[in-house]
């Protein structure tokens, strides 16, 4: 199968790697793939990151980390942003990181793009500020689903009887 044909047949796509944000630009994709994946109907996700990273993403907010990730992909591919809404999670060691704070929407250099719909979880590990949670994270959680992936629309009755 081909990575278009991948996508094709996927429902939900996201993107939740645990790279800073300004690593997810264009160059290193595959072109057919990101071409793929803006023009294929599943749902885009875009799962923020919990934390920032010294010298990377240091000082980035919601917002920041949203507009920097169009900025390497271009806009208006993105239809859901999942960020963190817990934050007394706990902090590791001397680890310099700061919770990735909730600054909506994003202002971006592409003005006639739409703004994604942002939804606000619990998806930070409890045991390290600085990562995911993975159960809460995963497509297959149906509390989360549900909020993200819209159900598709019911065929029209008119004209049946």
């Amino acid at each position: 199968m081909t990575p278009g044909g991948a996508v094709e047949e996927a429902d939900l796509h996201r993107d939740r790697s645990r790279q800073p944000v300004h690593e997810h630009h264009a160059e290193p994709v595959a072109a057919e793939l990101l071409a793929a994946i803006r023009n294929s109907s599943p749902v885009k996700l875009y799962v923020c990151n919990v934390a920032t990273q010294r010298g990377e993403t240091q000082g980035y907010d919601l917002a920041d980390h949203v507009a920097a990730l169009e900025r390497h992909t271009g806009p208006g591919w993105i239809d859901v942003v999942l960020a963190n809404n817990r934050f007394d999670a706990k902090r590791p060691g001397s680890y310099a990181a700061e919770p990735v704070k909730l600054r909506w929407p994003p202002v971006t250099i592409f003005p006639d793009s739409p703004t994604p719909r942002l939804v606000l979880e619990d998806v930070v590990d409890p045991e390290n500020a600085h990562h995911h949670e993975s159960a809460d994270c995963d497509r297959g959680n149906p509390r989360l689903r549900a909020r993200v992936v819209r159900p598709p629309p019911l065929p029209s009755l008119r004209g049946t009887a």
